[in-house]
């Protein structure tokens, strides 16, 4: 019986919060798709790469959830506030930050820890293409 709670304890540490990390890139993906409208079109091809990428990043984070858990949460994005568009791709910088962080600290996973560096190289592109388009921007 001891082994049995160890084994759910263990489960329970290796899910929590990875719900958060999923709502996160699906936030995050909202707003990329809301800028496609709103940004010149010369940065759409970049903002649509991003949205693709962290909708299967949601959806890869709610596969290792179920794995872990045996039960998928049904995750919504968050409504984004109304801004400028500089305003989103700052929250958006700050999102894929945290993303990287998150995923930073999961790279001693035993099962999933390739997976967390693949999504945290990711986010970091994502950050580095964030911080161009803010600079465009600013032009």
């Amino acid at each position: 019986m001891e082994r049995m709670t160890k084994t759910a304890a263990s489960t329970l540490r290796d899910a929590a919060g990875i719900p958060a990390m999923i709502c996160e890139k699906r936030t995050t993906a909202a707003i990329y798709r809301k800028l496609l409208g709103e940004l010149p079109d010369s940065c759409g091809e970049k903002l649509k790469h991003m949205f693709w990428e962290n909708i299967a990043h949601a959806n890869c984070l709610n596969g290792i959830y179920c794995l872990i858990t045996g039960v998928c949460p049904g995750i919504q994005p968050i409504s984004s506030r109304q801004a400028s568009a500089a305003e989103l791709l700052q929250q958006c910088c700050a999102s894929e930050l945290q993303a990287l962080a998150a995923c930073e600290a999961r790279y001693a996973d035993s099962r999933f820890g390739p997976v967390y560096r693949e999504l945290a190289a990711e986010s970091r592109a994502h950050c580095r293409v964030v911080l161009e388009l803010l600079g465009s921007l600013a032009d």
